[in-house]
């Protein structure tokens, strides 16, 4: 039929009208859907770890700091002969020690350890006793000044011990984080192995 010399398909020439495309094939999904679990977890367990880490860093760096403080604070506050009679460094400052850092490590790792046991139990992992810090170092980190006098001659060398000890290569800051990490791939191993 033609109207106004226009024929009924809008083709030109001779172009035969087009069959419908082919069904593109399903696609295979990448992740499998039972493994949406396992990673979501583990991306759970490794946000604990890494918030683990940075709280412990914080905290243990406002507690060096303070502590330092509260050093320079008695120092300044010694008799000019105190210093000639002075009593060892690591017993002066160990009951302030246990006060001012060891007590809130102790408290910051034990919200990190219940933040973890949540994730196991939420789980059902059976993984809830594993979830412990090892604290010796801390409970023992004065010891560190043994062979120092608390006089104002040896504050760099108090100082300069302290910050070894809490926040140097091998102290207990790294450790605990080491310590978080390890309790972090435990956890995702003993779930990947299930």
């Amino acid at each position: 039929m033609e109207i106004l010399g226009v024929s009924g398909s809008l083709l030109r020439g001779n172009q035969q009208p087009r069959s419908a495309a082919p069904a593109e094939p399903a696609v295979e999904p990448l992740l499998k859907p039972e493994r949406l679990a396992y990673l979501a977890f583990q991306r759970t367990v490794l946000d604990w770890r890494d918030n683990a880490h940075a709280e412990i860093l914080s905290a243990m760096v406002t507690l060096h700091r303070e502590f330092t403080r509260y050093i320079d604070y008695q120092l300044d506050d010694m008799g000019v002969f105190s210093g000639w009679f002075a009593d060892p460094a690591d017993e002066v400052l160990a009951p302030e020690f246990a006060q001012q850092i060891q007590a809130p490590m102790s408290a910051c790792l034990r919200r990190q350890e219940a933040a973890l046991k949540a994730i196991a139990e939420k789980e059902a992992s059976g993984q809830e006793n594993l979830v412990h810090f090892r604290t010796v170092e801390l409970a023992t980190g004065c010891a560190c000044l043994t062979g120092l006098d608390f006089k104002p001659s040896a504050h760099k060398a108090m100082i300069e011990k302290l910050h070894a000890k809490l926040l140097g290569t091998n102290g207990i800051a790294p450790d605990l984080c080491n310590q978080a990490t390890h309790l972090a791939n435990q956890m995702i191993q003993e779930r990947h192995a299930c």
